[in-house]
């Protein structure tokens, strides 16, 4: 498996979220951590995707 790495426009694209509802979320550990690359906040494609399905099992059983 290839681990992808996202930059914070791709997370934004991917979630449908805003940049500051992504950094508030992850503050507060509603959102997977970011992880630094020389002055880059990147984030693993499957930490996201991951998120994304327990938001979506989320509405499901409600």
């Amino acid at each position: 498996m290839e681990l992808k790495r996202l930059k914070i426009n791709d997370v934004c694209e991917m979630t449908k979220l805003s940049r500051t509802t992504i950094y508030d979320r992850m503050r507060v550990g509603e959102f997977p951590q970011s992880h630094k690359d020389g002055h880059l906040s990147l984030w693993w494609h499957h930490e996201v995707q991951a998120y994304l399905a327990g938001k979506l099992a989320q509405q499901q059983s409600a």
